[in-house]
């Protein structure tokens, strides 16, 4: 049971490898940045929650931005509508010097082994207003994931090395225990290594 628990437990870590390093490797060739927007009106408020994913180098940046307006009139709700559009995943292809920490700067706080994570709430002063944010360096995981695979590769050729290896159990219930250790060769034609 534990075997087969490590062996889908390595399966599962190769395939989060090969994703890390392969997002890892095309952030320095492509950078872009994915935005979806979702609006709402509730009477003269105008809600909108934005979406935001960057692929770039270094790692993936993601956000969630709620922002709201609360228009004085009618007209002026009508006036800042268009801001407050809804609209579907949207693809931006960034500069050469973009990186996915370029993004998570602004919220001017560190980051630890290139992790980062924020959290802001304003809606005390304006009505559902909140953000969040996360930095996922893609060097981190994609070494922690190799791990397993390496592990694991590494049981396999020392199973591998062991194959010739015998192991003689002496049982009452055969009438001749000497027999294997007076076999001039093992099962695979190799020596005996017992003679």
């Amino acid at each position: 049971m534990i075997r087969w628990f490590f062996r889908l437990l390595t399966g599962i870590a190769t395939l989060l490898f090969l994703a890390c390093a392969t997002i890892w490797v095309r952030g320095y060739m492509v950078s872009e940045l994915w935005q979806k927007q979702e609006s709402t009106r509730d009477g003269l408020t105008l809600i909108k929650h934005t979406t935001t994913l960057v692929f770039a180098r270094g790692g993936v940046y993601f956000s969630r931005a709620s922002d709201s307006y609360t228009a004085q009139s009618e007209r002026d709700a009508n006036k800042h509508a268009p801001g407050f559009a809804s609209f579907n995943w949207k693809r931006k292809q960034l500069g050469d010097d973009v990186s996915a920490g370029t993004y998570f700067d602004a919220t001017n706080l560190s980051t630890h082994l290139g992790f980062g994570y924020f959290e802001q709430d304003y809606s005390a002063t304006r009505p559902y207003n909140k953000a969040t944010a996360f930095l996922i360096p893609c060097a981190t995981p994609t070494f922690f994931f190799l791990l397993f695979p390496f592990v694991g590769a590494y049981r396999i050729l020392r199973a591998h090395a062991n194959l010739g290896e015998r192991k003689i159990i002496k049982s009452p219930e055969f009438a001749d225990n000497n027999y294997l250790e007076r076999t001039p060769q093992d099962f695979h034609g190799n020596p005996n290594p017992l003679l």
